[in-house]
């Protein structure tokens, strides 16, 4: 969406991130280059290490200003904008504490240059205030909220016509879009539903996920009994997941203390 809406305005927009596999694709406008670096086969650290290298060598030397997302991405920009003498914004859209191993020294270079940055942007109120705590910002950080564009939402009706080709049909609709893995409450959400008051909802996962994660929540569902109530979408692309997001009654974004 940040993307969209900078073209809109004019900008020529280069996003450089990692190769997160083959089926991670966003319909971009043409004026958006993505460079999708893929640094496998080594350490976490070498790869990261490896990342901000290719980043730093390969940005384009003429941008106006250099945006860092979260703390991993934050390094590279600042290098850039630092090199090139141009604006720094963070967009701090995801916290992280508690970091352990190699990660601990990418928190340290984010608590050290994160108050450095012309603008730093949260999608949220509460979690700005948060974030201005956490990295003693020196001013309160912009509030953009994370939301689909209005243009993008369609009617509702998609998401119970994708349920109807798996023959499902629920009064309700509990929605997790994004990655189904482990670390968001899935299988506590689960062991929820023999309890739940209302038996015509249904939980309705859509997102990337393992075939062997998949099939375990599918195994607990049934050995619950409430395998019905429990249906799993194919992951579509970003601009299909807007499509089906009305169609839900709630948003499931639950996380497991990690």
């Amino acid at each position: 969406n940040s993307a969209r809406m900078l073209v809109a305005d004019g900008y020529r927009t280069e996003i450089l991130c990692r190769f997160t596999g083959e089926g991670h694709r966003v319909a971009l406008p043409e004026q958006v280059v993505v460079t999708r670096i893929d640094r496998r086969g080594v350490s976490s650290m070498r790869e990261y290490a490896g990342f901000i290298w290719e980043v730093v060598r390969s940005a384009c030397r003429e941008a106006r200003l250099f945006v860092g997302h979260d703390m991993h991405g934050l390094l590279p920009a600042w290098l850039l904008s630092r090199r090139y003498r141009r604006p720094l914004v963070y967009h701090c859209h995801d916290l992280a504490e508690n970091v352990q191993g190699g990660g601990r020294y990418v928190k340290m270079a984010e608590r050290l240059l994160a108050r450095t940055a012309d603008l730093v942007i949260v999608p949220d109120m509460e979690r700005g205030k948060a974030v201005a705590l956490a990295l003693a910002l020196k001013r309160d950080p912009v509030i953009v909220a994370n939301a689909p564009l209005r243009a993008s939402c369609a009617s509702g009706e998609d998401l119970p016509q994708a349920l109807a080709v798996q023959g499902r049909l629920y009064g309700r609709i509990l929605l997790r879009q994004g990655s189904i893995g482990p670390g968001h409450a899935l299988e506590s959400t689960i062991r929820s539903i023999p309890l739940w008051a209302n038996r015509g909802w249904g939980l309705v996962l859509v997102g990337m996920g393992t075939s062997e994660y998949l099939d375990k929540l599918g195994r607990l569902a049934s050995e619950l009994g409430v395998r019905e109530q429990l249906a799993i979408l194919p992951p579509v692309s970003y601009d299909e997941v807007l499509q089906l997001t009305p169609g839900a009654d709630a948003g499931h974004a639950l996380y497991e203390p990690t």
